[in-house]
Parts: structure tokens; sequence; C-alpha cells
């Protein structure tokens, strides 16, 4: 991803990044937002990247790495200058719902990065502090800096906890009652965090966390981006060989949903193309296909796979961008929990054209029949995905205007233009 806007300043300005991992290779919603971050942030001076996690990553491109000072982990850290133990504050128990605070985000922070960070950044000039989500909350209290520390919230997590256990209700009361819990506990946490503000991918999502009581001058919006692609017709030739063979000698249009496959409205959401709406469509389209991308598919999702040999089930690929090629509708019939919608603005920007639930779409200023169709039930959807199979003109129509809102809303020149007006309110840039 290269730098979005032209330096309106000379560089001086020193960035961290806390991040859960390395963003890299971009086939995630919150790598493509930290990459993004990194591509805006280094233009106004030098960018560090701390990762919690030492997960290996396949080496990063050259204009990527040539927007970041330092890239580096907590582990490499702990390795090379080992931390006094005993001072260590005792780890958390690993079974969270044990746990005084009762969220999965607690099995992220150690002790041991917690003291490594914080004598990593006491030995650095840092200016500004972006956490990646707040999943990182924990780390938050091994700053102690007097510079702007802003939480990327992405969504309302405690908004999203609730849906989920909602949707838990019918399966395990036990389980929904941990999961209220942690809604509550991060209720909590957003309101008392020590951080000089929240930045959030939509509108929608700033006013949830209006609703916990945070002053909206403290929620900066700052979108969710893709860079427009070329027309499908001049990079399927290039992308394509890169899917498996058996998946390119198919014959017949694919349906698409992707996302982390063990995440529970994900798998809801699959589950309910397998067995309700790809039946309807083959009714009318015999050689439909379903394709299933996304790491993580969960024991139930590829038994369910393995009875239909019309469902196909990649689990995680270094690149989403070919199964976007190669598939003709973008389906995302979430009922429950969120994200940060970038399966959508990368079928805009793929030029595909999209049905999707009013939960699926929300926080993305679109409108049901001009850039996608909005689908409720089984045969809403079916009859959605049979619509846009079967009308090139309706087609053609979805995504010239999905084209049109992501050039004007939804590209890296916006993205970096809310960026730039929440440094300047903290007096980062002039």
């Amino acid at each position: 991803m290269p730098a979005m806007i032209n330096r309106a300043t000379p560089p001086s300005m020193t960035s961290l990044i806390v991040a859960r991992e390395f963003p890299w290779p971009d086939n995630g919603g919150g790598r493509m937002r930290n990459l993004r971050n990194i591509a805006i942030l280094s233009t106004y001076g030098k960018v560090i990247v701390l990762v919690v996690h030492d997960s290996w990553r396949p080496p990063p491109p050259r204009h990527l790495i040539r927007n970041i000072h330092s890239w580096l982990s907590l582990d490499q850290l702990i390795l090379e200058d080992p931390p006094p133990y005993a001072s260590c504050p005792a780890p958390l128990k690993l079974e969270w719902w044990n746990n005084y605070l009762g969220h999965p985000f607690d099995a992220i922070w150690s002790p041991f990065r917690h003291v490594a960070l914080s004598r990593y950044i006491a030995r650095q000039k840092i200016n500004f502090i972006l956490f990646e989500d707040i999943c990182l909350w924990r780390y938050v209290s091994a700053t102690k800096l007097q510079v702007p520390i802003l939480m990327d919230c992405h969504n309302s997590q405690s908004h999203l906890d609730r849906e989920l256990a909602r949707a838990l209700s019918s399966r395990s009361s036990a389980f929904q009652e941990r999961v209220l819990r942690a809604a509550n506990n991060m209720e909590t946490v957003h309101r008392e965090l020590p951080v000089s503000g929240f930045l959030v991918c939509s509108g929608l999502d700033q006013d949830r966390l209006q609703e916990l009581g945070i002053e909206k001058s403290r929620i900066d919006v700052v979108h969710n981006v893709v860079k427009p692609l070329s027309p499908r017709s001049s990079v399927d030739a290039k992308r394509r060989p890169m899917v498996s063979e058996l998946l390119s000698a198919c014959r017949g249009p694919f349906i698409l949903f992707a996302g982390v496959m063990n995440y529970a409205p994900n798998v809801s959401s699959a589950l309910f193309l397998i067995q309700h709406v790809l039946p309807l469509v083959k009714q009318c389209i015999p050689d439909a296909r379903l394709l299933i991308v996304g790491k993580w598919p969960t024991p139930e999702l590829l038994e369910a796979s393995l009875t239909n040999p019309h469902v196909f089930i990649t689990g995680e690929v270094l690149d989403t961008l070919p199964y976007y090629d190669l598939a003709d509708v973008l389906c995302v019939p979430l009922q429950s929990g969120g994200g940060t919608r970038f399966k959508i603005l990368e079928a805009f920007a793929a030029d595909l054209p999209v049905v999707s639930s009013a939960k699926g779409c929300e926080g993305l200023t679109v409108k049901n029949g001009r850039e996608l169709l909005i689908a409720e039930t089984a045969h809403e959807n079916a009859d959605a995905i049979v619509r846009i199979l079967s009308n090139k003109e309706l087609k053609r129509s979805l995504c010239s205007s999905a084209k049109i809102l992501l050039g004007s809303s939804y590209t890296p020149a916006v993205a970096a233009k809310q960026m730039r007006s929440v440094l300047r309110k903290y007096g980062l840039i002039a």
C-alpha cells in the first residue's frame, strides 16, 4: 500500500502502532486497517510497529518496509532484554470466564510483554501512540507518556458481545452468561480506559460509544477504505491462476462468502447459505456453487461441505482478491455480530455485486437497490442472487453505483483526510 497523501510538513513525528500481529499479508480487515494507518502516519514521520504476537509472516513488500522505521515484536524484545520476572504482575488465568474481567481478549495480555512494552517506550522519543484494537486495552497502562494515545476500536466491542450473547441463547445459557459478563466489563473498559480518544470506522459505532457515556469529542470516525481496482477483465488473467485448479476448472457461477470462519456469526451465516440459500438458488441455476473463503473453518462447516459437492471451503488464503475475481456475487447474510465491513468494500472495488442483510452492511452509506441488494430470509437471499446472476443490467447498475460510492467515501484519500483532522485535533501536526 503506497503512501496515501503528500507530505504537508517535513517529517518530524514518531508514531508507535501497537498491534496484535504483523499486518501482513493484507488478507484480513484488521491488517488492512493497520496498513492504511501505517501508510498515512508515515507521511508525517517515522512509524514504529510493535506487535504482541510473534507469529511468522511472509516478508512484506518493499513499498511497505519503506513506510516503517522499526518492525519488531514484544517477544523479540523479551529475548534481547529479559525483564525482571520477579516484579511482573501475576499472569491471568487462560480460562477467561473465570477471571474477574471475563473477556476472551484478556488471553492476549502477558505480564512479560507488558514490561517489555513499558521498557521499550521509555527508551524512545515517541509523539503519538495508536493501539490497534480494544483487545489490547491492558497494554495501555505500559505507556506512561504524556502524549496523545488513541485506541482504534474499529467498532463497539460491547455491542458486538451483546449481539453474540443473543445469538447464543438457544445453545448454551452458561456460555451466554459469560459473554454478557464480558460485554458488561468491556463497557467499563471503554468508559474508563485512560486514552486521549477512540477511532471507529462508522458514524453508527460513534453513536454506540456515545451511548456508553464517552464524550463525542473523544470519538473520531476514520473510514475503512480500499483502493479501487482495475476492471475485472484486465486482472482475471493474472489472478485466476492463483486459485486452485479445481476451482478454476468449475463451470457455473460462484456465490462467495468470506470471513474468519470460527467467528460464530460467520459460521451461522455460512451454514445458512449451505443449508437454506444454495438449494433454493440451484432450483433456478443448477450449476451454482458456494465458495467460502477464510481461515479456521469449524468442524461443523467442514462436515457440511463434505456432504455437498457444490460447496468449496478454502481455509486461509494469502490473497482474497483472486477469489473476488473468480466469484459472481458476494453474499453477506449476517444476523448478529459485526466486523469492519472490508468484504463489502473489496467487492465494490472488484466490480462484484453484493447481496447483504441489513446487519451485514450496517455502518456503510449504502441503499438497497442502488449499491447492493438487501435480503434477510433464505428466499429473499436466493431471489436476490438469482436476479443478479440472471440480469446483466442489474449487475452493471449495482457495480457502477458501488464504484461511485467507493470513490467518494471509502478511498485512501478520504481516510487520509480524516486522519489528518485527528492529528491536528491533538496538536500533532500544523
